[in-house]
């Protein structure tokens, strides 16, 4: 695991309003996975709402057994 110190563009995304993204934690999850870009292999997750989002911006998404 690596520590990501989050840019505060990747804040103001977590706080723009989506109604695919209710919880205010996964929007901050997401905003930190979508600024790592092509650094990040995947998201790792048991929350569906988070996974679809997720899936929606091209991330891939898995979730451990």
């Amino acid at each position: 695991m690596t520590l990501v110190q989050l840019a505060t563009a990747a804040f103001e995304e977590a706080g723009r309003p989506d109604p695919t993204i209710p919880h205010t934690l996964d929007a901050v999850h997401l905003a930190a996975a979508l600024e790592l870009g092509d650094d990040l292999e995947s998201i790792v997750t048991y929350d569906e709402r988070l996974a679809e989002a997720a899936q929606s911006n091209g991330i891939l998404v898995t979730a451990p057994r």
